[in-house]
């Protein structure tokens, strides 16, 4: 696919498949802000290979994975203040 941009903020998401951005290779924005994330899993962005952006703030997040950002080599912003870690 050659979506570029996900917003998926403020939908009480509470986990996340780790198949669910598979194929996504295209994405370079991904918006999860003002859910009820919980934990990352170490293969949730595994083929996010060209993302730029992951916004995580504001969620529930206990833990993440060591292994949870290791194929984002292109991520320039990050964000993950306002959350349990």
């Amino acid at each position: 696919t050659n979506l570029e941009h996900l917003i998926l903020n403020n939908n009480n998401l509470e986990h996340l498949d780790y198949k669910i951005f598979k194929n996504l290779k295209n994405l370079k924005t991904l918006q999860l802000q003002y859910n009820n994330l919980i934990g990352i899993d170490s293969n949730l962005f595994q083929d996010l290979i060209n993302l730029e952006g992951l916004y995580l703030n504001n969620n529930q997040i206990l833990w993440i994975d060591l292994n949870a950002f290791k194929n984002l080599k292109n991520l320039k912003t990050m964000r993950l203040e306002y959350n349990k870690l």
